[in-house]
């Protein structure tokens, strides 16, 4: 079954899918002002995303287990942190 075999169901659905195409054409300039904002930050978001791997893979290892062992400290100091 489908719209054909009901017409009243098809008026409203393509009446409201008019309504819907004419607030979409009426956001069109901010869709495409977004779209170009877009690929300018792209070129940034690679940067970024080179710069984030470059922090991880300079983290030696025993920075994970670094951070395990004052966690726990402060865990065993009442979640309070400890300050210098």
């Amino acid at each position: 079954m489908g719209l054909n075999e009901h017409p009243k169901l098809k008026e409203a659905f393509y009446e409201i899918r008019g309504q819907m195409d004419e607030i979409e054409a009426a956001m069109k300039p901010l869709i495409d002002e977004r779209e170009k904002l877009r690929k300018k930050m792209h070129p940034m978001e690679v940067e970024l995303r080179a710069l984030n791997q470059k922090i991880k893979d300079a983290k030696p290892p025993e920075y994970n287990s670094l951070h395990e062992q004052l966690a726990a400290i402060a865990k065993a100091a009442g979640g309070y942190t400890i300050e210098g």
